[in-house]
């Protein structure tokens, strides 16, 4: 798997790096299992292995040395860089995203992760709400109110879930740590890999929207009663 000979390839000594967490078991002559090591081939590429190993013994029972066996789990290693290296930049972006976003664990019941957007629009942060049960309830603090939107919020994902179709966004009255609301539109998406049972939440922000949509509504009201006066009076 390297490309070198015995003689050109270092030895597993207890000098060595890589093996500073198992100098007690091999000071100790006591077995490892499964202890992951890197080592460089002769084109310089870095080359993960999984190493198992026991102490070998003379007929004097001196410790003569280690035995054992290793796999290459290079590939294995490179994707879990891939990997995290994925969730790195995923995690930079959900930061800087002006939206408030939230991530939350439907199997755990838990709030895992919210973006500085999040925090700053309704004012809670991750020690507040650090389940889902906590967000319900300081969320929609109406007992009413918050039944109906637990219920739409679950049918939502069973739905989507079932039709591997794009979650429908589901407009919410959320009350603010400190006591305002404000009108969003929530979606979620089911995330896969490492973080499998978990949904990004996307809440967007559309209060003043509303309020316009309610002050519109209001004064259609208002114009369509002094209308209605006006067409009683002429008619009379």
């Amino acid at each position: 798997h390297l490309g070198l000979t015995r003689w050109e390839m270092p030895g597993l000594k207890l000098s060595d790096n890589d093996w500073d967490a198992h100098k007690a078991l091999l000071r100790a002559h006591k077995p490892f299992r499964n202890f992951e090591m890197r080592r460089s081939d002769q084109e310089g590429r870095i080359r993960w292995f999984s190493v198992s190993g026991e102490p070998i013994f003379d007929a004097e029972e001196v410790f003569a040395g280690y035995q054992g066996v290793g796999s290459n789990i290079t590939a294995r290693k490179l994707a879990e860089v891939a990997l995290q290296a994925s969730e790195q930049r995923a995690r930079a972006i959900i930061n800087a995203s002006p939206v408030p976003m939230a991530l939350s664990d439907s199997v755990g019941n838990m709030i895992i992760f919210l973006n500085p957007a999040f925090i700053q629009t309704f004012g809670y942060a991750l020690s507040d709400i650090p389940t889902l049960a906590d967000c319900w309830h300081r969320a929609y603090p109406d007992p009413v109110y918050r039944q109906q939107a637990v219920e739409s919020w679950k049918a939502e994902l069973v739905r989507s879930a079932q039709t591997e179709t794009p979650f429908a966004p589901i407009e919410m009255n959320i009350c603010c740590k400190d006591g305002t609301n404000r009108f969003v539109l929530v979606g979620a998406t089911a995330l896969k890999d490492s973080l499998a049972g978990s949904h990004l939440v996307v809440l967007h922000d559309v209060t003043e929207r509303q309020r316009d949509k309610l002050a519109l509504q209001s004064s259609l009201a208002e114009k369509t009663t002094l209308l209605n006066e006006v067409h009683h009076r002429v008619k009379n």
